[in-house]
């Protein structure tokens, strides 16, 4: 069985050799390295430069951060036998076919559209949250009858969940949805289709979907026990890889 890999959009290239992959990993860590100790010195002397300078030093070390251990995880996922079982292990734990995602949030949308894209991740306690970080221009005097009906994406070994809009479907003015009913197959990919609707009458102006989340298992069952069992093994190797790096 293949581990679903939330891609990142730059990085390692894992058709490379092995040894030019580890080549790449280790200039990677220097330079992470390197931000590191200047995210800890502050950056420049004069107090208003170090203000400025830490903004855009610390948007970059954080672009590094989360590249480093996207680049990472694919390449234990690729090469670590250990590593790829316990992240095969934690896609099926997330996996059924009977995930209630209810709409948490709403929005205004005097100027903006429908979302087309939310991202989230499963808490350690069981519980997703997903976030609208994608909207459409406006679809005009449509806005009032349509909504998103139909999601497609995918969830890795970390909880961490994209999905994006598939399809839409109009009701009766101002009604949206309540919830969605997920399926998470066994190699993470994620398809989610309208359940409830629910019509909210008020004032004018068109309202958007903004947030969803959805109960994947009890904090204190086994599922959520093996899960974040697994979690902290995950972490662990990628830190043992990481000191490797270093030599």
């Amino acid at each position: 069985m293949s581990t679903h890999i939330i891609p990142a959009s730059e990085g390692l290239d894992i058709r490379q050799p092995e040894s030019v992959q580890w080549a790449f990993l280790q200039k990677q860590e220097a330079a992470w390295q390197a931000l590191y100790s200047k995210e800890k010195e502050g950056g420049s002397a004069r107090a208003w430069l170090r203000k400025v300078g830490q903004v855009f030093a610390g948007q970059r070390f954080q672009m590094l951060t989360d590249q480093h251990a996207a680049d990472l995880d694919r390449y234990l996922i690729t090469h670590r036998k250990s590593y790829r079982k316990l992240a095969e292990e934690n896609v099926e734990l997330l996996a059924q076919d009977k995930l209630k995602l209810k709409v948490t949030a709403r929005r205004r949308g005097w100027l903006g559209g429908h979302a087309t894209a939310f991202s989230g991740r499963v808490r350690p306690k069981g519980q997703s949250e997903l976030f609208a970080h994608a909207s459409a221009s406006s679809l005009g005097i449509h806005d009032d009858l349509c909504f998103p009906t139909a999601f497609e994406g995918n969830i890795d070994h970390w909880g961490n969940m994209k999905m994006a809009v598939t399809a839409f479907g109009c009701g009766p003015y101002r009604t949206l949805p309540k919830s969605y009913k997920a399926v998470i197959h066994a190699d993470g990919r994620i398809d989610a289709n309208i359940h409830q609707t629910q019509w909210l009458g008020g004032a004018f102006g068109a309202l958007f979907v903004d947030r969803m989340g959805g109960k994947h298992f009890s904090p204190a069952g086994k599922r959520a026990l093996t899960f974040q069992k697994n979690l902290n093994a995950l972490h662990e190797m990628m830190t043992d890889v990481r000191s490797e790096l270093k030599r």
